[in-house]
């Protein structure tokens, strides 16, 4: 994996200071003398960028090292490059009145209106992923949506509508 040109940036700019540095040292350590106070000063404040700088370089070298490893186990689960998921807005919404799933059956079948059947099928289109979020009593609440004409496999409500369904209360049986 190429290396980041950020880290590359910072790198040129850690052994510029470095050279600074160096330049600053250069002249009392010739004259075999302690630093002055504007040398002093300038060590501090050079010395603070360069810790800066070290810091900010390990930091991305971290986060590219998380990525390639990312990169790696995806490759290693078969999946080359992360994809955007995309769903669509729920047809009927519990909070919105512009679409009733009621009306909607009663113009689909009453009235023939191509718009009501379209969302009624747009509703009923369940793919793979909603389909492992619903549980058990969800799906059997839905009804066997793969069987032919009549079966109830069109009656496929909303999930909210089948949230708020509430069971008829029967009485206990002796067997």
């Amino acid at each position: 994996m190429p290396e980041n040109p950020l880290i590359t940036t910072l790198r040129e700019s850690r052994d510029g200071k470095q050279a600074d540095l160096d330049a600053l040292l250069a002249t009392p350590t010739e004259e075999k003398r302690n630093l002055n106070a504007d040398e002093s000063a300038k060590f501090d404040e050079v010395s603070a960028e360069i810790r800066a700088l070290d810091d900010r370089i390990k930091e991305l070298e971290e986060l590219d090292k998380r990525r390639a490893d990312a990169a790696e186990a995806r490759k290693a689960a078969g999946d080359v490059e992360p994809r955007a998921r995309v769903t669509d807005a729920p047809i009927y919404h519990r909070n919105r009145v512009e679409n009733s799933y009621f009306r909607d059956l009663f113009l689909a079948q009453q009235e023939g209106d191509p718009n009501a059947i379209d969302r009624l099928r747009r509703n009923s289109k369940m793919s793979a992923d909603e389909l492992a979020k619903r549980s058990d009593a969800e799906l059997r609440a839905l009804g066997n949506t793969g069987a032919a004409g009549g079966s109830g496999g069109e009656f496929a409500p909303p999930l909210w509508l089948i949230e708020d369904f509430v069971a008829y209360a029967r009485p206990g049986r002796k067997f």
